[in-house]
């Protein structure tokens, strides 16, 4: 078979994968997603927000993380925390669909 025309621009982007778990996952089995359900103005999250929680990272004082409250899962800034509270996990990032 003899080849014509030219090689096509993208020949040398054949092979990038974007994989978000290679991305954003550093322990696969201590990292949780979740979808948030309610806006949360102070803390900049809004309905719908996946948020990417690791349990294995310990949290500052001006991170997000979610706590149980209650039995529940919530999202609070750190600075806020009372030392009683349970965290569940960092937040280490956040997607959103713009």
């Amino acid at each position: 078979m003899q080849r014509t025309g030219f090689p096509s621009p993208a020949r040398n982007y054949e092979k990038l994968d974007l994989d978000l778990n290679r991305l954003i996952v550093d322990s696969p089995s201590s990292t949780f997603f979740f979808k948030t359900k309610k806006d949360y103005k102070d803390l900049d999250l809004k309905s719908g927000d996946i948020i990417v929680v690791d349990r294995s990272k310990q949290p500052k004082s001006s991170m997000l993380s979610v706590v149980l409250l209650d039995g529940h899962l919530a999202i609070k800034d750190n600075s806020d925390l009372k030392p009683e509270i349970e965290i569940f996990g960092k937040i280490t990032y956040v997607i959103r669909k713009l």
